[in-house]
């Protein structure tokens, strides 16, 4: 640019930042004595398809990678909310007993649903001779509700 006339070189500048010609920066490189392709390379259809395949590779790494990450992150926060549920379960001491004797005592499928699913958490919460003590305890006092039965046998108690 230096070898134009100052004037020459305003017109230029000034018709590059406008965007009017749409060749003006091929024009502007060859007039200055610098081939308009010098960085551009011949490729073939082959070395596009690959490169094209490439890209394509690389972003499904990626979004599995980031797929990933995501489920280690959801299952990292799943275990610490359930450690804190158990944490509080413990906490709860015989109050947790009593809701499952009150969930029992309602007769109904879902409050032996509910019940069954609490005796599951304090068995993760409770020495393993007190909940068998419990738990024969509890089947021997409910011996004449075959569906609270049948759900503690489905659900490994």
């Amino acid at each position: 640019m230096a070898n134009l006339a100052a004037a020459e070189r305003d017109a230029l500048l000034i018709g590059l930042l406008r965007g009017d010609e749409p060749h003006l920066r091929a024009t502007t490189l060859r007039r200055m004595g610098t081939p308009a392709t010098e960085e551009r390379t011949e490729r073939t259809a082959g070395q596009l398809v690959d490169a094209a395949c490439a890209r394509r590779d690389a972003r499904e790494r990626a979004e599995k990678q980031r797929r990933e990450q995501a489920a280690a992150e959801n299952a990292r926060l799943a275990a610490k909310s359930r450690r804190r549920q158990l944490d509080e379960l413990a906490a709860e001491g015989e109050r947790a007993w009593s809701r499952v004797a009150t969930r029992i005592a309602e007769k109904k499928p879902v409050g032996y649903d509910i019940a069954v699913a609490l005796l599951g958490d304090l068995q993760e919460v409770t020495a393993d001779a007190e909940f068998d003590r419990r738990i024969a305890a509890l089947k021997e006092e409910h011996r004449r509700k075959p569906a609270f039965l049948e759900r503690l046998t489905a659900a490994g108690l």
